[in-house]
């Protein structure tokens, strides 16, 4: 196909971990049992416990972020509406101000000012022409 590539998957960037798998334990999870999941993992995957294996290190950085998320009240309600995702950045469009969504300016490009057009709201309010009246040639 013309147009079409195949990329390889280590283009794209890592999706988002779960923090709840993270730490192993369920949705319904109680703060007491998600405080303790996270003591456990963390104790085992601790740098000072393992200073010389790499992947031990990521597994950690991996807990410690999944606990900044279930361990704050409003992330955790944030992440289990959908408002963000497992690294902490909102998810989808958002709505408002500032960016995307209704009445937001991210990615909404301005239409040029054409001839016989008022430059603003506040001429046509005045009175302004809309459009010019004389014919182009």
């Amino acid at each position: 196909m013309i147009g079409y590539q195949i990329r390889d998957w280590k283009d794209f960037p890592p999706l988002a971990l779960d923090p709840y798998k993270v730490l192993g334990v369920d949705r319904s999870a109680s703060e007491a049992e998600i405080k303790k999941a996270h003591r456990q993992k963390a104790k085992d995957l601790h740098p000072d416990q393992n200073p010389d294996d790499p992947k031990k290190l990521e597994a950690f950085k991996q807990v410690s972020q999944a606990w900044d998320i279930l361990g704050d009240k409003e992330k955790r309600a944030k992440f289990d509406r959908g408002e963000i995702d497992g690294d902490g950045n909102p998810t989808g469009f958002g709505g408002g101000y500032p960016g995307g969504g209704p009445g937001g300016r991210a990615g909404r490009a301005r239409r040029p000012r054409q001839a016989g057009r008022p430059a603003g709201r506040a001429e046509a309010a005045g009175g302004a022409p809309l459009m010019d009246s004389s014919p182009e040639m």
